[in-house]
C-alpha cells in the first residue's frame, strides 16, 4: 500500500484489454437499456394519449346524446313558462281595463 492507503495491482496487457472490453460491454448495455426505456416511455405516453382521446370521444358522444334528449324538454318548459306569463299578463291587462277609475283618474279626465 502507498502513503494514501491505495493498493496498486499490476495487470497484464491481456487482463487490461479484457477489463476494458467488459467496461465497454457494460456501457453499451447501459445505453441500450436507457434507449429501450426512453422508447417504452414514449410508447406509453402515446398509448395514454390514445386512450384519453378515445375516452374523450366517447364522453363527447354521450354528451351530444344527452343534449339531444334535453332540447325537446327545454323547449316544452320554455313554452309552458311563456304561455303562463302571457296568460298572466293578459289577465292583468283585462283587470286593469275593467276596473273602475279611481279618484285621481276621474279628476284628471274632468
Amino acid at each position: 500500500a502507498d502513503a494514501d492507503g491505495r493498493v496498486s495491482v499490476r495487470v497484464g496487457a491481456d487482463e487490461c484489454a479484457a477489463l476494458r472490453a467488459e467496461e465497454e460491454r457494460t456501457k453499451n448495455e447501459y445505453y441500450d437499456a436507457n434507449d429501450l426505456h426512453q422508447k417504452k416511455r414514449k410508447e406509453h405516453a402515446t398509448w395514454k394519449r390514445h386512450v384519453h382521446d378515445k375516452e374523450k370521444v366517447q364522453h363527447e358522444a354521450e354528451c351530444t346524446s344527452l343534449k339531444a334528449q334535453l332540447r325537446p324538454l327545454c323547449a316544452v318548459l320554455r313554452n309552458e313558462f311563456a304561455s303562463r306569463r302571457l296568460q298572466s299578463d293578459f289577465r292583468a291587462g283585462l283587470e286593469e281595463l275593467l276596473r273602475a277609475p279611481d279618484e285621481e283618474e276621474q279628476g284628471a279626465s274632468s
